[in-house]
C-alpha cells in the first residue's frame, strides 16, 4: 500500500516528513532529546511500514538527524533510495538538567501532575535555561 498524492505542479518541491520510529524501551517515560537510543523492534516495524507508504514518491534527497533513532529509521529506506544527508539542525532539543529524568521525577521536582509533564517539557526547559543563565 502507498499513499496517493496529487501530481506535483511543474517546478514545485514536495516535502515529505517522516519522524523516527518508536525508540528503545530504555527511554520510555523519560526526557530523551539528546540521549541516543536506537529503535525498538516496534519502531523498526513502524519505519518499514512508513517507507512502504511513500515508496512511490521517489525522493531526490533524504535529510536525517544525527541521532541513532533517526539514522536507524533512515537506514530502513527502500533499496535504490538516495544516500542519507545528515544535518545537525534536525537534532532534537537538549533538555539540559532534566535530560534523562523520568516524567515521575519531573512531576515531583516541579509539582506537576504526572499526566501534564510531557505537554510542559518545553516550558520546564525554558525555566531551567533562565536559571542557568543567571
Amino acid at each position: 500500500m502507498t499513499i496517493d498524492l496529487p501530481p506535483r505542479a511543474v517546478g514545485a518541491t514536495r516535502l515529505i516528513l517522516l519522524r523516527h520510529g518508536e525508540p528503545d524501551a530504555a527511554v520510555h517515560g523519560r526526557c530523551y532529546g539528546q540521549l541516543d537510543p536506537g529503535l525498538s523492534p516496534n519502531g523498526r516495524e513502524q519505519m518499514r511500514r512508513a517507507w512502504e507508504l511513500v515508496a512511490n514518491q521517489a525522493p531526490s534527497v533524504i535529510y536525517c538527524s544525527p541521532r541513532r533513532r533517526a539514522l536507524d529509521s533512515a537506514a530502513l529506506r527502500p533499496t535504490g533510495s538516495p544516500a542519507i544527508r545528515i544535518d545537525d539542525r534536525l537534532r532534537e532539543i537538549d533538555f539540559g538538567a532534566v535530560e534523562g529524568l523520568t516524567y515521575e521525577e519531573l512531576a515531583e521536582q516541579f509539582g506537576l501532575e504526572r499526566g501534564t509533564v510531557a505537554s510542559r517539557l518545553y516550558r520546564i526547559r525554558a525555566v531551567l535555561q533562565k536559571e542557568i543563565e543567571k
